[in-house]
């Protein structure tokens, strides 16, 4: 534990010594959150990296529609007695000199943020679900519809556990940037039962960069709203091209502060459309 907390630490100053970023260093130091989700579907293949930093192949297990009625509702697992063991020993060592907080920063509940098409590609295959927005509408509504009720119940799950930490420090949020700002955690804050609404959410569809606006604003925005919208703020965007899509995801998501501006993007276009509007996070 404290060998890794010396890494960090030893980490921060040789990137400011070293390289001169201007990353920023706050004296907040998180503890962690041990905890865990079960997936949508038992014996679901998930790809991405995991604890001994190892995947698995890609492998959908949505392979007929009736599938769908096999997801199960993600549940949140939180070992509460490894989590406060953990924030009283780095606390007793280091609680004099840093700011320590119980808990993990909120990024995301499962998946890659709230935004359910990167599951549903997961547990469908791309090119099969590109075929299904053409062939099987409904299906892919039904799908989107059942991801985001799981979502929202989950984000129930975290704020009932009480296990929802503000985000808006020295993190990064999404694939983004930093999400310091002053609106939040907003007005009604209270430090012993943080909501959804005191945090940063993030969204996006990469996975849905070589499709029409008019499909992002049928089979994906919609429900992605419903999501971020209980939230303070909402960081969106990753690898995909944001130019193309910045009026259809401001028309759904009306909390959006932060967009992820990719080398795919027209840094004109998209200068354009967010100038005092948005804050653009450029990955170049």
């Amino acid at each position: 534990l404290f060998r890794g907390i010396e890494y960090d630490f030893t980490m921060q100053l040789s990137r400011a010594k070293k390289w001169k970023t201007s990353t920023p260093v706050t004296d907040v130091l998180y503890t962690g959150l041990f905890f865990q989700t079960t997936d949508w579907m038992p014996g679901h293949k998930n790809v991405r990296i995991s604890e001994n930093l190892t995947s698995v192949a890609f492998e959908p297990c949505i392979k007929e529609y009736e599938d769908l009625d096999k997801l199960e509702q993600p549940k949140l697992i939180v070992d509460h007695h490894a989590t406060d063991e953990r924030f009283d020993a780095v606390f007793d060592l280091l609680g004099d000199i840093l700011d320590v907080r119980k808990g993990t920063p909120f990024g995301m509940t499962c998946g890659w943020g709230e935004r359910m098409i990167d599951e549903l590609v997961e547990m469908r295959g791309l090119e099969q679900l590109y075929y299904d927005m053409m062939d099987a509408p409904d299906f892919v509504h039904h799908a989107m519809e059942r991801l985001t009720r799981g979502k929202l119940n989950l984000l129930d799950q975290y704020e009932a556990e009480g296990v929802l930490s503000l985000n808006n420090g020295s993190q990064l949020i999404g694939s983004c940037s930093y999400p310091f700002t002053d609106e939040l955690p907003g007005d009604h804050y209270d430090p012993g039962h943080i909501t959804p609404k005191n945090l940063w959410g993030f969204a996006q569809a990469q996975e849905l960069s070589g499709v029409s606006r008019e499909m992002l604003e049928e089979f994906v925005l919609p429900y992605q709203a419903r999501t971020m919208e209980r939230f303070g703020l909402c960081s969106y965007g990753c690898c995909e091209a944001m130019d193309v899509k910045i009026d259809s995801v401001a028309k759904y998501i009306k909390n959006l502060r932060i967009l992820s501006i990719s080398p795919f993007t027209n840094i004109p276009v998209a200068a354009e459309k967010c100038t005092g509007k948005y804050v653009m996070a450029c990955k170049m």
